[in-house]
């Protein structure tokens, strides 16, 4: 079956080339407007208001490095509306960027080059102070990109009112390269396999869908340039899914658990020497409907035995000497069968004493 998958990724408006007074005019826009449908004529609002006053208040902005590639540079820096200047020398800069939200997108830049940018915050009153980064380089044409290191599962939850359809939400972090790009393959058996790729991401999570209750998923994590003709070495990460009765604990949708710590006890008749074999086992945290045992030998024919769901006891009687055995076990509900539990003897003259 094919998996599919679900990213995560947060809201960010970005428009590019304005002229500094068109991009502060566009951000007054932006910070004025108070529904979808204004912001969206936000993007050419020259004549619409007047100059946009310069207010002393920092930018706050705190700018830090998201993720690279070859041609592309993304920056993560405080929410709300910014007009961004980039620049490649210490002595220009170049045309501005309306941005709204808390990543910046800067494509078709040139390969192994160092930007810097320059953040204006907009608010209702005016344009803060400017607040100037650090310098970012973007990847060599021949860079190889550098195996992450931590995959970690964030959280498992149902998917859909379908019993044991769940969602795993995986979570990886960067290494220092920052790559923005990354190859993902996951496999929960012979069939379940998975290949798609992260491109320019905005959070590094996504997530697994339809997998199944206590299922064994493993995922290889490959860090890649822009069009993936270089990866880096995978990094593994398996997990388990719960059992169905970890998520509902309900035992009309959910098979019972397995029969715990079964032991056999042996009981001797006084008349003829037979015996009775009493099977014994631990009280479960939810009550099966009923208990099935099966006797097996092969000196006699299989006996069945099924007792109510509240027994943790049940009895073979005259089992005869001189007799090997094996007694099975599992319990009933309307959800499903438990996996079967087994213990195995023999009868002989010093049973019992």
């Amino acid at each position: 079956m094919l998996l599919t998958f679900f990213l995560f990724c947060c809201v960010t408006t970005a428009t590019h080339g304005f002229h500094l007074q068109e991009a502060l005019d566009t951000a007054k826009c932006l910070a004025l407007c108070k529904n979808e449908s204004c912001r969206d004529h936000c993007s050419q609002p020259a004549g619409r208001f007047e100059p946009y006053p310069r207010i002393k208040e920092q930018a706050g902005a705190n700018v830090t490095l998201h993720c690279r590639g070859m041609n592309l540079l993304i920056i993560k820096h405080n929410p709300g509306s910014y007009v961004i200047q980039r620049s490649v020398s210490t002595s220009s800069w170049g045309p501005a960027t309306v941005s709204n939200g808390e990543l910046s997108t800067f494509p078709n830049l040139t390969s192994d080059t160092l930007y810097r940018y320059r953040l204006y915050r907009i608010t209702q009153r005016g344009f803060s102070l400017a607040e100037t980064t650090d310098w970012f380089s973007t990847y060599a044409v021949d860079y190889q990109p550098t195996q992450i290191e931590h995959i970690s599962l964030a959280k498992i939850e149902q998917e859909s009112k379908n019993v044991c359809q769940l969602r795993a939400e995986i979570v990886f972090e960067p290494v220092e390269d920052r790559s923005c790009n990354y190859n993902i393959l996951s496999w929960a058996g012979e069939h379940d396999l998975i290949n798609f790729d992260l491109k320019k991401t905005s959070e590094f999570r996504f997530s697994l869908r339809d997998l199944k209750c206590n299922q064994n998923s493993t995922l290889s994590i490959q860090s890649g340039n822009d069009d993936f003709s270089k990866l880096s070495n995978a990094t593994l990460f398996t997990f388990v899914t719960p059992s169905c009765l970890q998520i509902y604990q309900n035992l009309t949708v959910c098979a019972p658990e397995r029969v715990k710590d079964l032991r056999t006890e042996y009981i001797q008749k006084r008349n003829d020497g037979s015996y009775d074999i009493a099977v014994n086992w631990s009280e479960p945290v939810l009550q099966p409907d009923n208990y099935t045992l099966q006797f097996v030998s092969l000196q006699l024919e299989p006996r069945l035995l099924v007792v109510p769901g509240d027994a943790i006891r049940a009895v073979f009687i005259n089992v005869h000497v001189r007799l090997q055995y094996e007694i099975n076990i599992v319990a009933e509900s309307i959800g499903g069968v438990s996996l079967q539990s087994t213990i195995s003897g023999s009868v002989d003259e010093t049973s019992g004493r």
